[in-house]
């Protein structure tokens, strides 16, 4: 079943910070939500969490919290390896994908490294100042992207070289 939320929207401070937002997941969607820091990511997925539990859906949320579990001073490759270590594992996400594989479990990843999700999901949705400015196949954004958001995302090629 394709899950559907319609008109999402975020106002704090009588400041709109996500704009209307409707968006269709797929059984088994791998998705990739990016954009640059304060561009209303989280907010979109805190969202998406608040209105798929009010219909019912059950979801799972594993938040990132810098304060508490990340140093801002280190890579995400750091915290990837050292979380590796800790587990005895070969790799985190290669854990997730064998996880999900055969299930219809969607999954949503928000995150700032575009190397991450270029090599994890199949669409990137692009995030800019609150609006939902891009989506498409992850390999058309990365090699074709339309707004000024994504082209300024795919334009740093670092991300090519991350080992995530």
């Amino acid at each position: 079943m394709t899950l559907q939320v319609s008109g999402l929207s975020a106002v704090r401070s009588g400041r709109t910070i996500l704009h209307p937002t409707s968006l269709e997941i797929a059984p088994r969607a791998r998705l990739g939500l990016v954009g640059s820091s304060g561009s209303g990511k989280s907010t979109l997925g805190h969202a998406v969490i608040d209105d798929l539990q009010a219909q019912g859906h059950s979801v799972a949320h594993v938040p990132q919290s810098p304060d508490e579990a990340l140093d801002p001073l280190r890579t995400m490759a750091f915290h990837w390896r050292e979380a590796e270590a800790a587990l005895g594992l070969a790799q985190t996400m290669a854990l997730l994908d064998r996880v999900l594989s055969g299930r219809d479990t969607a999954m949503l990843l928000i995150t700032h490294d575009l190397g991450l999700a270029a090599r994890r999901v199949d669409r990137l949705l692009v995030m800019d100042a609150g609006h939902l400015v891009e989506q498409a196949a992850t390999y058309q954004i990365l090699e074709q992207p339309k707004s000024k958001a994504a082209r300024a995302l795919s334009a740093h090629r670092s991300w090519v070289e991350l080992p995530c």
